[in-house]
């Protein structure tokens, strides 16, 4: 994982969250907190602005019926 990124997850009963994680400070800044589709748009928001272009950003998949496990994927605009 680079240094700084954002990070879209939502955990099982809980609020879906954009956190950005920096490394080089140690420090995880929940940015947004609350319903998955707000939260998809506010991290396409947050990505086309002019401060956080550079910055990566991740979804967290859950684990599947099928048996693949969870995962961390890069997010696009396609598959955000």
């Amino acid at each position: 994982m680079p240094a700084q990124y954002l990070l879209l997850t939502q955990r099982s009963g809980c609020p879906c969250e954009v956190i950005f994680y920096d490394s080089d400070k140690q420090t995880r800044t929940v940015m947004f907190s609350g319903r998955r589709w707000p939260a998809r748009h506010y991290l396409k928001a947050l990505r086309a602005s002019v401060g956080w272009e550079t910055v990566p950003a991740y979804c967290e998949k859950k684990p599947s019926r099928r048996g693949y496990p969870a995962a961390v994927v890069e997010c696009t605009d396609r598959n955000l």
